[in-house]
């Protein structure tokens, strides 16, 4: 099954900033202790963008009896905005069992846009940025704590429907378990 939201990019900056001194006139070499300071990542774990990060991890039936289990790193980039990355792993067989085929791995950019409800729940419209793709809008759910699943809409791919907005109308029944 074909997934309309693929992979992340990771997201650090550490900066390393090293002095160092030393000498004196007297022609004899004095030991200064070196100084480093380091700058941490800074993470946002706040706004509508972090309930979704973590690895996420789904096996998803691929025609007859075979299936892909996709893994999604999701980073928060800002209170409404994730980097994510994706791999994708083919099995000749149905539950993502036996040897594993070939791997494709993607990264993006995620950002939320709202939210609209399907049926009972409220899920969040997201903007999906791919490289060398036009925008894809997409809807989110995370649901449950232990394990927690995300749930993707189902798109005009994968034989859903959507909006006038261009967002799915329905989600995924099968979803990603947290990591």
């Amino acid at each position: 099954m074909k997934k309309l939201i693929s992979l992340v990019s990771g997201i650090s900056v550490v900066a390393l900033l090293a002095a160092c001194g030393g000498g004196g006139d007297d022609g004899l070499a004095t030991a200064t202790p070196s100084t480093t300071t380091t700058t941490p990542a800074t993470t946002t774990t706040t706004g509508a963008a972090a309930k979704y990060v973590g690895t996420w991890v789904g096996c998803f039936p691929n025609g007859t009896n075979a299936s892909t289990r996709e893994t999604l790193v999701l980073t928060q980039q800002g209170p409404d905005s994730l980097s994510t990355a994706s791999t994708e792993t083919s099995f000749a067989a149905a539950s993502c069992g036996g040897a594993a085929g070939t791997t494709k791995t993607s990264s993006d950019t995620a950002a939320l846009a709202g939210t609209k409800t399907i049926g009972t729940d409220t899920v969040d419209k997201v903007i999906v940025t791919q490289k060398d793709r036009p925008p894809q809008k997409q809807v989110l759910l995370v649901k449950g704590t232990a394990p927690a699943m995300l749930f993707v809409g189902k798109g005009l791919a994968d034989g859903g429907t959507v909006d006038a907005e261009g967002y799915p109308t329905t989600l995924d029944s099968l979803g990603f378990s947290k990591q």
